[in-house]
């Protein structure tokens, strides 16, 4: 558990979910609205610990997907796949007795909420959505073939290949704003923080190497869509201006699809809930949810 001036203290927790332990951050009171929290790609539960500070009645429970942070890798030739993390959050929820609980997602985590839902709508109760409605359809049937060979040639590549060493937080913190998505400093040191690990060497990051590979069973877009036509949850997205590129055709077809959902468009980058905006990020999402907010010390 730890505690800071602005930020409340947390409980960790770990479960043993389809064959993997799995590292989670949970804030709130036990009686509390439920909502499991899903981080983006590359990051960690620590990606919520803004919007936690500033939502004290929710009990959040914000999990290291596997292959991220604390929680384990799927062996052998296992790959990360939306519809297997679906089971995994489904799972969890079965050892957290929550029979039912509202999911809150960032990016490739709003993408496994959303098809969550639409896999068991009965059981999730509201849908906050962070700059994610359904990956990008950027995978042909053409193409298939050739990630598969890819992926399978960069796995086996994996076997000689030492992972980037980093001699200390600032330096993992360096690299970490300079990757593929634009992230301010603090937001990348907070992933950092929970996402890395000392070795004999120096810094290593946790993450499983072979997220990095690119999925050859994405989901495309007509398939999101059919996930979200049976969504029933009242639904909430919010989209940064300077966000993550997206199709707004193909965005606004996903959102004609849905039952129940408003949609907040805001200034800032792909990351806002950790950065400048988390305060606007807070207050949408405490209005979603009915509950109250509280404003970071020195914040909005």
């Amino acid at each position: 558990m730890t505690k800071s001036c602005d930020r409340p203290s947390w409980e960790a927790q770990s479960f043993n979910v389809n064959g993997l332990q799995i590292h989670a951050k949970v804030w709130g009171p036990e009686d509390g609205e439920r909502v499991i929290a899903l981080h983006g790609w590359l990051d960690n539960a620590a990606s919520f610990d803004l919007l936690a500070a500033q939502l004290p009645e929710l009990r959040i429970c914000a999990i290291d997907l596997a292959g991220h942070g604390l929680s384990g890798h799927r062996p052998g030739w296992g790959h990360y796949y939306f519809n297997e993390y679906v089971f995994d959050v489904l799972e969890l929820a079965n050892q957290l007795s929550w029979d039912t609980f509202s999911l809150m997602g960032h990016s490739m985590g709003a993408h496994i909420s959303l098809m969550t839902a639409g896999t068991e709508p009965t059981l999730v109760n509201k849908l906050m959505l962070l700059e994610g409605f359904g990956a990008p359809s950027m995978v042909s049937a053409e193409t298939i073939p050739i990630l598969a060979q890819t992926a399978f040639r960069k796995t086996i590549g994996l076997r000689h290949k030492k992972a980037p060493i980093y001699p200390n937080l600032d330096a993992a913190t360096k690299a970490r704003v300079n990757g593929f998505f634009k992230i301010e400093e603090s937001a990348a040191r907070l992933l950092c923080e929970r996402g890395s690990q000392q070795d004999k060497e120096g810094l290593v990051f946790r993450s499983d190497p072979r997220l990095r590979f690119i999925s050859s069973s994405a989901a495309s877009h007509h398939e999101f869509c059919s996930y979200i036509r049976l969504v029933t949850a009242p639904s909430c997205l919010v989209l940064a201006e300077e966000g993550v590129p997206r199709d707004e055709a193909e965005m606004q077809e996903r959102i004609d699809a849905h039952k129940d959902l408003r949609v907040e468009y805001l200034p800032g980058g792909h990351h806002l809930h950790m950065e400048e905006q988390s305060g606007d990020v807070a207050k949408i999402v405490a209005n979603f949810f009915e509950t109250k907010h509280e404003p970071l010390q020195g914040g909005s």
